[in-house]
């Protein structure tokens, strides 16, 4: 893997009860650079693994559907639409230029205004924006999420 520091995150933000794949796939999506997820998937992939296993063993947990790294690998490909989802929705924020990144507050303020709201497309063709989604879009491939729409 690119770095050898050790990371950990917590993220309230969007509580629910669903498949650990919504988790890493947006945090696979939103949160790691483009040159280091096409590089190190694989590896990242082995390491929430490795992570997942640990913790489970260290709280004694009794259960006995604990995925395998073959499990983990096959539950993101099913649920890599959400990575192209985010691409779409809102790395074009995330990945703005600081100079053509959307006022949210001018946004909310249209949509309360309308129930509409019209988003400039200039961030979506932004350097940094475009090598992510160039990314996300080759992992889709990749697995062929594609094929199952």
């Amino acid at each position: 893997m690119a770095s050898k520091r050790r990371n950990m995150f917590i993220d309230f933000q969007m509580g629910y009860y669903n498949s650990y794949a919504f988790d890493l796939n947006y945090f696979l999506t939103s949160s790691v650079r483009p040159e280091i997820r096409d590089e190190d998937y694989g590896p990242l992939l082995q390491e929430y693994h490795t992570s997942l296993t640990w913790h489970l063993k260290r709280f004694r947990y009794a259960g006995d559907n604990v995925p395998s790294l073959e499990d983990v690998k096959e539950e993101v490909k099913k649920k890599s639409l959400y990575s192209l989802i985010l691409t779409t929705m809102m790395l074009s924020f995330v990945f703005a230029e600081p100079e053509d990144a959307p006022d949210m507050e001018e946004l909310l303020k249209e949509f309360e205004k309308s129930n509409d709201v019209r988003i400039d497309p200039k961030p979506m063709l932004g350097k940094r924006y475009t090598r992510a989604a160039k990314s996300v879009i080759g992992l889709c491939q990749r697995q062929g999420t594609f094929d199952r729409l």
